[in-house]
């Protein structure tokens, strides 16, 4: 799992010393060409959720927060 950050360091550093989180975070610049954008996420909202095979295949991408347990759909 990755995590992918569209803010300044110093945010998400903020950030992870109130909620951490079990896995590595990137850094992206948030605009027209941003990381989200480019996998999808036309608009730029958040959360945008995107799902990899191990061939770096997009299989999922998913607008909005999950419900509870519905990412573990995403695996099975």
């Amino acid at each position: 799992m990755l995590g992918l950050a569209l803010d300044t360091l110093e945010s998400v550093a903020d950030f992870l010393q109130r909620v951490p989180v079990g896995y590595s975070i990137v850094l992206d610049t948030p605009g027209p060409r941003d990381a989200s954008v480019q996998l999808g996420n036309r608009d730029g909202l958040l959360p945008y959720s995107v799902l990899f095979d191990a061939q770096g295949r997009m299989l999922k991408a998913k607008l909005g927060p999950f419900e509870h347990g519905e990412i573990a759909g995403w695996v099975q």
